[in-house]
């Protein structure tokens, strides 16, 4: 059994302020977002996030 990563468990994991850069495969930057967005309404966190140009990184940013 393998077990799901859980985007929004490693967003809440990234300390407030420090610049963070995940891989991108897959439907993770879908699933970045859906986290983004599930924690920004639920008044838990907010966070910047740009996809790195020429590279398949997402670069993350905790805000609150």
């Amino acid at each position: 059994m393998t077990k799901r990563p859980s985007y929004t468990e490693r967003l809440m994991s990234l300390p407030l302020g420090e610049e963070h850069f995940f891989t991108l495969n897959g439907t993770a930057y879908q699933q970045f977002q859906n986290a983004k967005h599930r924690l920004k309404k639920s008044g838990r966190a907010t966070f910047e996030m740009n996809v790195v140009v020429g590279e398949k990184k997402l670069r993350v940013v905790r805000l609150t």
